[in-house]
This record gives C-alpha cells, sequence and structure tokens, in this order.
C-alpha cells in the first residue's frame, strides 16, 4: 500500500473543507431561506457553501490521487502577492460591520485589484484609476444582486 504524502492539493482542499464548515456552523445563525416565502439572508450563502464543499472534496480526491507530495514552486512576488489578498480579506470581513458595504467593499475591491496589477499595462496613474472604476463597478453590482434581485439588504456602518 502507498503511503499518501501531504500534497497541495489535499493541503488546499482539506482547509477549504474546514472553512466551510465553519462557514455553515455561522450560517444556522441565520433564518431559513424560504421561511417566509422569501429567499431570507441565508439563501445566497447556503448556495455559496454548497459549492465550495462540493469543490473542496474534489480537490481532496484529487490530492488523493496524486502520488507526488510537496507543494509546487512560488516565486516571491507570488507569495507576496497572495500575502497582502490574504491581508485584504481579513482586513474586509474585520471592518465590514463598522464601514459598512459600500465603503468597505469599493476599498477592497481596489485593493484586490491593485495587488494582482490589474490595470498593469497602464501608468500608475491610469493603473490605480482603472482599479477604482473597477472597484465601484463591482460594488454596485454586488449591491444590485443582493439588495434589488434576492431583496437583502446590506449592513451601512456604524460610524
Amino acid at each position: 500500500m502507498t503511503k499518501r504524502k501531504l500534497n497541495s492539493d489535499l493541503l488546499v482542499g482539506g482547509l477549504l473543507f474546514i472553512g466551510c464548515s465553519v462557514y455553515l456552523y455561522q450560517m444556522f445563525k441565520l433564518s431559513a431561506p424560504f421561511q417566509q416565502g422569501e429567499p431570507g439572508a441565508s439563501f445566497y450563502p447556503l448556495i455559496l457553501v454548497a459549492i465550495m464543499f462540493s469543490m473542496s472534496v474534489v480537490t481532496i480526491i484529487r490530492g488523493l490521487k496524486n502520488t507526488a507530495s510537496g507543494f509546487p514552486a512560488m516565486s516571491k512576488a507570488a507569495a507576496t502577492r497572495a500575502s497582502l489578498a490574504i491581508a485584504a480579506t481579513v482586513a474586509f470581513i474585520i471592518l465590514f460591520p463598522w464601514l459598512g458595504y459600500w465603503i468597505a467593499t469599493i476599498i477592497y475591491t481596489f485593493c484586490i485589484a491593485l495587488i494582482f496589477e490589474i490595470g498593469r499595462k497602464y501608468s500608475s496613474l491610469m493603473s490605480a484609476l482603472f482599479c477604482l472604476v473597477l472597484a465601484v463597478l463591482v460594488t454596485v453590482a454586488g449591491w444590485l444582486f443582493f439588495v434589488k434581485l434576492f431583496e437583502l439588504y446590506l449592513p451601512t456602518g456604524g460610524f
């Protein structure tokens, strides 16, 4: 019998599965979907967690089939971008209730676009402007999705 070694698919799939489990646990604090005939606050998170659980299982299975061990090499720039994206996401989660949807989402999306150099083919000023316009468009699209389509109201912030 071949001894399985930890590889990147097993690690990522396992972490995603654990994260989904925590997410699902937190979701039970929301009202059940369609309790009053409407999707409710837990409808979108329920769909999202089902997709994420499925993807984590697929990734774990792929990791179990892979006999290679170790992790793919990552450049220092890629590792820095990944670390910055994680830090931005943690900051977004922490600041979201205080800043509210509009401010937190525009800042977060702008930072993620800059981190991954979305507008890198432009000058620095044009790149920043491009990222800002993108951040506003993504934020408006998210608001339309939640508020207009599902009638779920987003936090406005506490300051």
